[in-house]
């Protein structure tokens, strides 16, 4: 039942990030994603300037991530998938309404404990990336949110 209800319960949510994601290419919010994948991808991009993890196993992280003790709850996912939101609207008139969106998420991650990370890296001295993306513990629920900027 926890599955099938992180799968099918988040409609709302899905809309906005993929009205996030088609309305800024410096923006991207994601339900569903392979956290281990982006974990690998940043260890390796040009510069990853910080890590911060919590329920990440420390083998798989590299020299110098900082592991935090305590799992992310959902007001820190919440703050994350907000954040994103006003970033992608920070150029764009009208701006969209994360109402709906956020208010599922909130729903969504009432009471569960997300384990994750938070990211920050550059392709190129020109450029940067923060990625902060959260798993529920029990039943998956995922939630990816990412900014970057480039000169």
């Amino acid at each position: 039942r926890n599955l099938r209800n992180a799968a099918t319960l988040s409609v709302p949510f899905e809309t906005l990030a993929t009205a996030v994601n088609n309305l800024h290419t410096q923006a991207r919010l994601l339900r569903h994603f392979n956290w281990y994948e982006e974990l690998m991808n940043a260890q390796y991009a040009y510069q990853l300037s910080g890590m911060t993890c919590f329920g990440v196993d420390p083998d798989l992280l590299p020299n110098g991530a900082e592991i935090r003790e305590n799992l992310a709850d959902a007001t820190e996912v919440y703050n994350a998938a907000s954040y994103t939101v006003s970033y992608a609207n920070y150029f764009h008139s009208p701006p969209i309404d994360g109402t709906a969106g956020l208010s599922n998420l909130q729903a969504q991650a009432a009471g569960k404990a997300f384990f994750g990370c938070y990211i920050e890296y550059a392709n190129d001295p020109w450029s940067g990336h923060t990625i902060r993306f959260f798993v529920d513990t029990v039943a998956g629920y995922q939630v990816l949110a990412e900014t970057w900027w480039a000169e």
